[in-house]
């Protein structure tokens, strides 16, 4: 299984960015599960608009954004929700990586294997 993690951040390489440390706890928990792993700095790329089939919403600031208020982290999680007539792709909503590093152990493993879990099932959504 192959994973592509799409580094948000407004900081060009080689700029330090915060995020790509977050992701790198991601990246790093997904490579000892056995899956490849590869990270795109958005910023550093000319990426035009395009097509997918899911969109990963990390976070409830993000999920709100784009499926409204009534949307829930907790009870929503982990589960692709189907493209409609007001949104053209599939989204699955997950916490964000920066909610597992503020978690206390022992509940951060909980919280960690929960993204990971959540991850992998978008993952399969987009298998071929």
């Amino acid at each position: 299984m192959r994973a592509l993690i799409l580094n948000c951040t407004l900081k060009a390489s080689p700029e330090p960015s915060n995020t790509e440390a977050l992701l790198e706890v991601v990246a790093e928990g997904l490579r000892s599960d056995g899956i490849d792993v590869d990270t795109v700095r958005i910023v550093d790329h000319d990426v035009k608009p395009g097509v997918t089939n899911l969109v990963v919403l990390l976070g409830a600031t993000a999920a709100q954004a784009v499926l409204g208020p009534k949307v829930r982290v907790t009870r929503d999680r982990g589960q692709v929700l189907p493209a409609h007539d007001e949104l053209p792709y599939d989204t699955l909503v997950t916490i964000h990586p920066s909610a597992v590093l503020r978690t206390k152990p022992p509940e951060r493993d909980v919280a960690f294997d929960a993204l990971v879990r959540d991850l992998r099932v978008a993952a399969q959504h987009s298998e071929p």
